[in-house]
């Protein structure tokens, strides 16, 4: 996955996740959701949270704002 891309486990989109995830969880509810919840109302927490951003600690904050220039220079990050 990180093939010719030193920095790809660090930055950007791959950086974040396991590939395939969503599509994991989605089968796990297909295949053995209870039928009690629906599959909009596992994921739209998730998805309000990404949209509308989450608190941050100001250390993390700080972290962010050194790192700032690598996301601005990363396409993925965009």
């Amino acid at each position: 996955m990180y093939h010719n891309d030193s920095a790809g486990s660090k930055y950007g989109w791959r950086a974040i996740a396991t590939p395939g995830e969503i599509a994991g969880y989605w089968k796990a509810f297909s295949n053995y959701g209870s039928g009690k919840i629906s599959w909009k109302d596992i994921v739209m927490p998730s998805v309000e949270l990404a949209r509308n951003g989450v608190p941050i600690s100001e250390y993390l904050g700080n972290v962010l704002k050194v790192k700032e220039h690598q996301f601005l220079i990363t396409p993925s990050m965009k």
